[in-house]
C-alpha cells in the first residue's frame, strides 16, 4: 500500500512540475511567427518529456502518462503548440526505447507509439469543439490517453501500462496532476493581468487615458 502511495506521489510530483514549467514559459514567452520561436518552444518541451519518460521507466519501470503534457499544452497554451508537441511525443518515445534497449527496435513498436499518438491526438482535437471548461476538455482527453496507454501495456507489456496497480497510480497521478496545474493557471492567468494592467498605467494618463511621454519615448526609441 505505502509503495502505491509513494509511487503515485512520485509521479504527481513529477508531471505536475513539468506542466507548472511549461505553463509558466509558455505564457510568458513572445509569439511571434518565427522559425526562433518555434525552436524555444521545441527546446521548452524536449528536456519535460525525456524527463517524464526517465523517471516513469527507471522508478516504475513503465512509461506513464506521456501525452499529458501535449493535452495540457493544447488546451491552455495553443492548439498549435500542442499539435507540435503531440508530434513530437511519440519520437522522443521511439528514441527513447531505442536508447534504453541498446538494439534495434522492432518494427510493431514504432507503429504502435505512433497509432497512438495519432489517435491521442484526433480524441484530443475532436473534444477542443466541446463548449466546456478547459479542465473538464483535459480531463476527457486524459481518459482517452489513458484508455490507449492501457491497450499500448497490453500489446507491449514491457513499456506500458498494464497491472492494476500501475492503473491506479497513473489514473490517480493523472488526476492531481489535471486538479493543480487548472488551479496554477488561474492564478497565472490572474498575474498576466495585473501585468497588463500595470503596464498600461505606466504608458497612459490616469485622468485624459492618452499616451505619455513614457510611451512617447518607447516609440521613438524602436
Amino acid at each position: 500500500m505505502w509503495t502505491v502511495i509513494i509511487s503515485t506521489l512520485i509521479l504527481s510530483t513529477m508531471v505536475i512540475g513539468l506542466g507548472i514549467k511549461l505553463l509558466t514559459i509558455l505564457n510568458f514567452l513572445e509569439r511571434p511567427n518565427t522559425l526562433v520561436w518555434q525552436l524555444i518552444t521545441v527546446v521548452v518541451f524536449l528536456p519535460s518529456i525525456y524527463s517524464l519518460l526517465s523517471v516513469s521507466k527507471l522508478v516504475f519501470g513503465n512509461i506513464y502518462l506521456y501525452y499529458l503534457l501535449a493535452i495540457l499544452v493544447f488546451y491552455y497554451i495553443s492548439p498549435a503548440i500542442g499539435s507540435l508537441y503531440f508530434v513530437l511525443t511519440p519520437i522522443v518515445i521511439i528514441l527513447y526505447l531505442d536508447m534504453i534497449l541498446q538494439k534495434p527496435l522492432p518494427i510493431d513498436i514504432p507503429l504502435l507509439v505512433f497509432a497512438s499518438g495519432f489517435l491521442n491526438y484526433g480524441a484530443t482535437w475532436l473534444i477542443s469543439f466541446l463548449k466546456k471548461p478547459a479542465i473538464v476538455k483535459v480531463s476527457l482527453a486524459a481518459v482517452v490517453m489513458l484508455v490507449l496507454e492501457r491497450l499500448f501495456g497490453y500489446f507491449l507489456p514491457a513499456y506500458g501500462l498494464h497491472t492494476a496497480q500501475g492503473i491506479f497510480i497513473a489514473t490517480m497521478s493523472a488526476i492531481f496532476f489535471i486538479i493543480a496545474v487548472d488551479r496554477f493557471n488561474r492564478s497565472l492567468i490572474e498575474r498576466k493581468e495585473d501585468v497588463d494592467d500595470l503596464t498600461l498605467q505606466a504608458n497612459k494618463d490616469e485622468l485624459t487615458q492618452f499616451y505619455n511621454l513614457y510611451h512617447l519615448n518607447k516609440d521613438f526609441s524602436s
